[in-house]
């Protein structure tokens, strides 16, 4: 079967509990493994990506409030042409501000491990970040800031590991 994103969360749910991906792996896939867009609290759990096209763990619209990236394995996104223009260079987990909660990732053999990639709106203004624990290993860079800049106000960083990265 051929479809176009494996899961996506696209809407602001009542209800906190309904919104979670858990145990689940994507591969050899035609684009992103897990796409969040406009869903407060998500939670995306004990996941595997594999050989994705495009980043694997995209956080889209930057509004999303309260989103969990827990426990998850990226490893090896291909390129994608026709999606972002750096989905040439894709990233295991691709934020839009900082905003979400990362806790006990890893990215392996991607382009980039993380990619934050700030754009305008409610995005940019967004500084709920925690990123704790999560490694990059073999990858082109662990942490990519596009454009490099500083967060408006301080994020909570601390325990992570970045090994066999060019940075």
């Amino acid at each position: 079967m051929s479809v176009r994103r494996i899961a996506r969360f696209s809407s602001k749910p009542r209800n906190q509990d309904i919104a979670y991906l858990r145990n689940n792996s994507y591969h050899d896939t035609f684009q992103r493994a897990v796409v969040v867009h406009s869903t407060d609290f998500a939670t995306v759990e004990h996941n595997v990506a594999y050989k994705t096209k495009g980043h694997s763990f995209f956080t889209e619209a930057g509004d999303e409030v309260f989103a969990l990236y827990n426990h998850n394995l990226a490893v090896r996104p291909l390129q994608h042409p026709l999606l972002l223009d750096d989905d040439m260079d894709p990233a295991g987990f691709w934020l839009p501000g900082f905003t979400g909660w990362h806790r006990s990732n890893l990215a392996a053999g991607c382009h980039r491990g993380w990619r934050l990639r700030r754009i305008a709106g409610v995005a940019g203004q967004q500084t709920d970040l925690t990123f704790f624990n999560n490694s990059a290993h073999a990858s082109g860079f662990g942490w990519h800031l596009k454009p490099p800049h500083a967060p408006p106000t301080l994020n909570l960083v601390q325990i992570n590991t970045v090994f066999g990265c060019r940075i």
